[in-house]
């Protein structure tokens, strides 16, 4: 368990799991702040979960959430990214690959301009877990990307949804 709290301009955090039954909180405040979370689990059987909760209120704050499960049952990974604000980012890269994997969840909210949301999801491995994105962006300017890849034997389901309100904003 980690737990992180930052109030200021240009704090930085970083966090790295390895082990069974991950858990991060990162809660900043301020401007340009940015955090780094790397969760790690690989075990024979049956490795717990990873998940991570980034928090951030302010301007020009970036956050980072790399996850990667593998082994025989992986149970999987989840995080959860909000932020309120202009001009942050969100980038979230997660892979599960092992028999009978887990799901992997991601989601992401930000309100304010010139937002920028990036998920990756993997899953592999004979009946590897779905894989589920869902992003929402109020504002104007915002930038959503997902991109997931599922391979097995059978793999998954995968969802991906991207909500977005105000002018000029992509996915």
């Amino acid at each position: 368990l980690a737990n992180v709290d930052q109030n200021g301009t240009a704090n930085e955090s970083s966090v790295d799991q390895s082990g069974d039954d991950q858990l991060a909180n990162v809660t900043q405040a301020g401007t340009a702040n940015v955090s780094d979370v790397v969760q790690n689990a690989s075990f024979l059987a049956g490795s717990g979960g990873s998940v991570a909760d980034v928090l951030q209120t302010g301007d020009r704050n970036d956050s980072s959430i790399m996850q990667d499960s593998t082994g025989f049952f992986s149970t999987g990974s989840g995080a959860n990214v909000n932020q309120s604000g202009n001009d942050n980012d969100s980038s979230i890269t997660q892979t599960v690959s092992g028999d009978l994997s887990g799901i992997v969840t991601a989601d992401v909210n930000q309100s304010g301009d010139d937002n920028g949301s990036t998920i990756s999801q993997t899953a592999s491995g004979f009946v590897s877990g779905g894989l589920f994105a869902d992003v929402n962006q109020s504002g104007n300017g915002n930038d959503s990307d997902i991109t997931q890849t599922a391979s097995g034997d059978p793999s998954g389901g995968m969802l991906a949804t991207v909500n977005q309100s105000g002018d000029g904003n992509d996915s």
